[in-house]
């Protein structure tokens, strides 16, 4: 069976339950923390701000949606305590939405308005090590 299979298997079983996974990265600190238990749904309906499992070539990594750019088709994704942005995501390789980080239920109100506001901060986050490329250019004429 290959990972294709594996993958095709994954998607189907996700359809029908919640499937559970531990986090092994830093990369969503100070929300998910290395170990953190995620239960992930298959959801068609992705927003900015939802927290996603996407498969990659090798491995499989829970980012934020930062911005929509085609719809439901292309996603940008970004890990908050990352500087910069991910590869764009299409919804291929979306496995599901992660719903519940430990006990907190990221489907209430109150978490779907701060993951929306937090994706605007990760956004431009994301913006500024562009910036700060284009300032130091900029000073290197006055010099």
């Amino acid at each position: 069976m290959d990972k294709t299979d594996l993958l095709d298997i994954l998607k189907k079983s996700i359809r029908k339950n919640n499937l559970v996974v531990y986090n092994s990265g830093k990369s969503m600190l100070p929300l998910i923390k290395p170990n953190s238990r995620l239960t992930v749904k298959y959801s068609c309906d992705i927003n900015t701000g939802d927290i996603i499992l996407i498969d990659t070539t090798d491995h499989f990594v829970v980012h934020r949606v930062i911005k929509k750019i085609k719809g439901n088709s292309l996603f940008l994704t970004k890990g908050d305590s990352n500087l910069n942005f991910d590869k764009t995501v299409s919804s291929e390789s979306i496995i599901g939405k992660v719903i519940k980080v430990n006990n907190i239920k990221l489907t209430t109100r109150k978490w779907s308005v701060l993951n929306y506001i937090i994706s605007k901060f990760s956004y431009a986050a994301g913006l500024l090590p562009a910036f700060l490329r284009q300032f130091k250019y900029s000073l290197q004429f006055l010099f």
